[in-house]
């Protein structure tokens, strides 16, 4: 039998708790018409104030004042020079698709250090670039 997490469990009885406690005051004014009615709990009336903020809430109308982003801009991932983190073959055959053939061949050369087994397949790879470059 699977039994929920302390945490959960917790969770469970407070809820439990305000769930009759918000039955018995609800039932509590609803006994006689001539009864005080109770004082609403802080819960209710912090989520009525809220409630109350949001109707109010105007979004602001301005709108962005930087220009867009140049689809040329877009399509640089980053600059030649700068470090691949994790070199993957995906990697390698993405930059090739965009044209970025240098990262590409930089992206194989990586791999071939990192997985020997496959250095043939990776320089093969590397020489079909060369040949677009």
């Amino acid at each position: 039998m699977l039994r929920p997490a302390p945490a959960n469990q917790i969770a469970k009885k407070e809820l439990v708790a305000l769930y009759s406690s918000l039955q018995t005051s609800s039932h509590t004014s609803r006994t006689s018409p001539d009864q005080e009615v109770a004082a609403p709990d802080p819960l209710t009336i912090e989520l009525e104030e809220l409630a109350a903020a949001l109707m109010q809430f105007q979004p602001s109308l301005d709108s962005e004042t930087a220009e867009p982003t140049t689809l040329a801009e877009q399509k640089i991932p980053f600059a030649d020079d700068e470090a691949i983190e994790v070199p993957t073959e995906s990697l390698a055959r993405l930059f090739s698709k965009q044209g970025a053939l240098k990262k590409s061949i930089k992206t194989y050369t990586m791999l071939i250090q990192l997985n020997p087994s496959r250095a043939e397949h990776y320089r093969q790879q590397i020489d079909e670039l060369l040949e677009r470059l």
